[in-house]
């Protein structure tokens, strides 16, 4: 398990947030494995210039670079081929899903920029996904994408 490392300054919390699985063949070695997305609350807020908004709508995070030590933690037993790992694609290291065989890097680009990700579905349920679970704790993190889920169910 990797140890919780503290470098960057915030720019969402939220007071609680939740973990979505899916399903995802790894591109290396061709084995379906677990990939994992957190997901913020319509309560999230934003830092946009140098104040906090409230959108008001649910989101998805990716391109993760910082979490709080508390979230890091839960990530860590919860999701456990979730760590910190260098994208050489766009240059810089951010908390990305590993196949749970292979071990390859299965990057945010492929599952939620490029349609079919696991997490692109214009359905609810990511692809081979079931629903979110709900952590009852407060999230801080920095995050570089962000999509906001227009679906209900998630609040």
């Amino acid at each position: 398990m990797a140890e919780p490392v503290e470098i960057v300054e915030a720019n969402v919390r939220a007071p609680y947030y939740f973990i979505s699985a899916a399903r995802w063949t790894c591109r290396q070695c061709t084995d379906v494995t677990p990939v994992h997305a957190l997901m913020l609350p319509e309560m999230h807020e934003m830092l946009i210039d140098d104040g906090w908004d409230r959108l008001g709508l649910p989101a998805r995070m990716f391109y993760v670079d910082y979490l709080s030590i508390s979230v890091q933690q839960r990530v860590f037993r919860t999701m456990p081929h979730y760590w910190l790992d260098q994208d050489e694609a766009i240059g810089f290291p951010y908390f990305m899903n590993h196949c749970e065989r292979c071990g390859a890097k299965q990057t945010d680009r492929a599952l939620h920029e490029e349609y079919p990700g696991a997490f692109c579905s214009a359905q609810w349920e990511p692809t081979g996904g079931v629903g979110p679970i709900v952590v009852h704790e407060p999230l801080t993190a920095h995050a570089a994408g962000f999509v906001i889920e227009q679906r209900t169910g998630i609040g």
